[in-house]
This record gives structure tokens, C-alpha cells and sequence, in this order.
């Protein structure tokens, strides 16, 4: 009696079949998760004449399997302009520009990791009298820090938009 021969091992839909299921492993495995950026301290790094530098850093935390290249960051910085107990210093009118730019020094975050993003903000005094005048005034000032930070990942370029709120206190 004839018998058809069969291979030995899997078919080639149970070959297709465990690709296709190895491939949705690695996918999910590489799926981007947003990482979270927060202002961790704004100090005053230097002073002249003329105005001064704040630094700002930045606490970014990854949530992914891999790391983070960031490569291109963007910011503005703006004061509250609004009296104490102010109840609309929520409106965009009551914002300041104090600063704006853009810093392309590499940082690298890495996978499961934190890592941090110092950005050097110049100011003169001549542009944040009302700043200054407010700062000397009430001891502190409200501040609003937002742009955005460009990383490279192994799933392509993703931007970062951030908007921090906090208080300035010398």
C-alpha cells in the first residue's frame, strides 16, 4: 500500500503562522510610550550688567525598551503678568514672552532610564523690567516653560511638546 509522503517538521502555514506572530511580538515590544518631561529646577546661573542666564533643567523619565536620542530642542519662557489672587491668570494674555530659542546639543535617555536637560536661557534687563519689578515686588515669580524636544528612536523621529508651570524663587 502506497502512503503520501509528508515532511518531517512544521508545514509552511504553521512556518508563516509562527513569523507572523514573532513579528507582532517585536512590534509590540518597540511601541512607542510617550515619555514625561517635567521642570525640575530654574536657578539663576549667572549676572551682569546687562542680564544673566537662567538654568533650566529638564527631567525626562522613558518609559521604552530603548533609549532616546534628542536632538533638536525648542523653548519659550514667559512670565505671569497678572496681581495676586488674580483669578483669569489662567488667559494667554496674562503670559510674558522673557526668552525663546532653540538648543541642538545631543542628549541621549536611556531605556527604562531618566535623564536630564540642562538649557541655558539668556535674558537682558531691558526686556523683563516687568519681570524683575514683579520678582522684587512678590519674592517669586510664576513662570511657564514650554517648546518641544525632537528624539530619534528605532521607530523614527518623535516630538515631545511640553508646557511646565512653576515658581522662580532667587
Amino acid at each position: 500500500m502506497w502512503t503520501r509522503w509528508r515532511p518531517h517538521g512544521p508545514g509552511p502555514l504553521t512556518v508563516v503562522a509562527i513569523m507572523a506572530a514573532a513579528l507582532a511580538g517585536t512590534a509590540c515590544s518597540l511601541a512607542f510610550q510617550r515619555p514625561t518631561l517635567r521642570v525640575a529646577e530654574v536657578r539663576l546661573a549667572s549676572m551682569d550688567l546687562r542680564g544673566g542666564t537662567l538654568a533650566v533643567t529638564l527631567q525626562v523619565d522613558n518609559p521604552n525598551r530603548f533609549s532616546l536620542e534628542g536632538q533638536d530642542f525648542s523653548y519659550r519662557l514667559f512670565f505671569l503678568d497678572a496681581p495676586p489672587g488674580d483669578t483669569s491668570s489662567g488667559s494667554q494674555d496674562a503670559w510674558v514672552k522673557l526668552a525663546d530659542g532653540r538648543l541642538s546639543e545631543p542628549t541621549s535617555v536611556p531605556a527604562h532610564g531618566t535623564g536630564t536637560v540642562t538649557v541655558d536661557v539668556p535674558f537682558d534687563f531691558a526686556s523683563v523690567g516687568l519681570a524683575a519689578g514683579r520678582l522684587l515686588r512678590q519674592g517669586e515669580l510664576e513662570y511657564r516653560f514650554s517648546g518641544e524636544l525632537l528624539f530619534h528612536t528605532p521607530l523614527g523621529g518623535r516630538t515631545l511638546p511640553f508646557d511646565e508651570r512653576g515658581r522662580f524663587r532667587p
